[in-house]
Protein backbone atom coordinates (compact mmCIF):
# COMPACT_ATOMS: atom_id res chain seq x y z
CA UNK A 1 0.00 0.00 0.00
CA UNK A 2 3.03 2.28 0.41
CA UNK A 3 3.16 2.83 -3.35
CA UNK A 4 -0.47 3.95 -3.50
CA UNK A 5 -0.14 6.22 -0.49
CA UNK A 6 3.21 7.85 -1.32
CA UNK A 7 4.26 6.75 -4.81
CA UNK A 8 7.35 5.05 -3.32
CA UNK A 9 8.38 2.18 -5.59
CA UNK A 10 11.90 1.66 -4.31
CA UNK A 11 11.04 0.16 -0.90
CA UNK A 12 9.06 -2.74 -2.38
CA UNK A 13 11.31 -3.15 -5.41
CA UNK A 14 14.43 -3.30 -3.22
CA UNK A 15 13.04 -6.33 -1.34
CA UNK A 16 11.72 -7.80 -4.61
CA UNK A 17 15.18 -7.80 -6.19
CA UNK A 18 16.95 -8.84 -2.96
CA UNK A 19 14.84 -12.01 -2.78
CA UNK A 20 15.56 -12.90 -6.38
CA UNK A 21 19.26 -12.13 -6.01
CA UNK A 22 19.39 -14.33 -2.89
CA UNK A 23 17.79 -17.14 -4.86
CA UNK A 24 20.24 -16.73 -7.75
CA UNK A 25 23.29 -16.55 -5.47
CA UNK A 26 22.23 -19.57 -3.44
CA UNK A 27 21.50 -21.54 -6.62
CA UNK A 28 24.91 -20.68 -8.02
CA UNK A 29 26.65 -21.50 -4.74
CA UNK A 30 24.93 -24.89 -4.56
CA UNK A 31 25.70 -25.66 -8.19
CA UNK A 32 29.35 -24.56 -8.01
CA UNK A 33 30.24 -26.08 -4.66
CA UNK A 34 27.73 -28.92 -4.32
CA UNK A 35 27.75 -28.03 -0.61
CA UNK A 36 24.48 -29.14 0.96
CA UNK A 37 24.53 -26.21 3.39
CA UNK A 38 22.94 -24.11 0.61
CA UNK A 39 19.92 -26.41 0.10
CA UNK A 40 17.72 -25.25 3.01
CA UNK A 41 18.43 -21.52 2.49
CA UNK A 42 17.68 -21.97 -1.22
CA UNK A 43 14.41 -23.74 -0.48
CA UNK A 44 13.48 -20.97 1.95
CA UNK A 45 14.34 -18.31 -0.65
CA UNK A 46 12.17 -20.03 -3.26
CA UNK A 47 9.24 -20.38 -0.86
CA UNK A 48 9.59 -16.73 0.18
CA UNK A 49 9.21 -15.69 -3.46
CA UNK A 50 6.32 -18.10 -4.00
CA UNK A 51 4.59 -16.69 -0.92
CA UNK A 52 4.52 -13.11 -2.22
CA UNK A 53 1.05 -11.63 -2.65
CA UNK A 54 1.83 -10.96 -6.29
CA UNK A 55 5.01 -11.16 -8.35
CA UNK A 56 4.20 -7.84 -9.99
CA UNK A 57 5.49 -4.43 -9.11
CA UNK A 58 2.85 -2.40 -7.22
CA UNK A 59 2.89 0.15 -10.02
CA UNK A 60 1.78 -2.54 -12.47
CA UNK A 61 -1.00 -4.16 -10.39
CA UNK A 62 -3.38 -1.20 -10.08
CA UNK A 63 -4.45 -2.22 -6.59
CA UNK A 64 -6.13 1.14 -6.10
CA UNK A 65 -8.91 -0.14 -8.35
CA UNK A 66 -9.43 -3.15 -6.03
CA UNK A 67 -9.07 -5.91 -8.65
CA UNK A 68 -10.30 -9.42 -8.02
CA UNK A 69 -7.73 -12.14 -7.19
CA UNK A 70 -8.36 -13.67 -10.62
CA UNK A 71 -7.40 -10.41 -12.30
CA UNK A 72 -4.25 -10.06 -10.18
CA UNK A 73 -3.17 -13.57 -11.21
CA UNK A 74 -3.58 -12.51 -14.84
CA UNK A 75 -1.23 -9.52 -14.59
CA UNK A 76 1.98 -9.94 -16.58
CA UNK A 77 5.15 -8.52 -15.09
CA UNK A 78 7.75 -6.86 -17.30
CA UNK A 79 10.73 -7.33 -14.98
Amino acid sequence: MLFYETGDRSTKEKKYFERRNDCAYLSAALWLTEDKKYVIPLINAIFTICDEYTWCSPAHVHMEKNPSPEKIVGFKELF
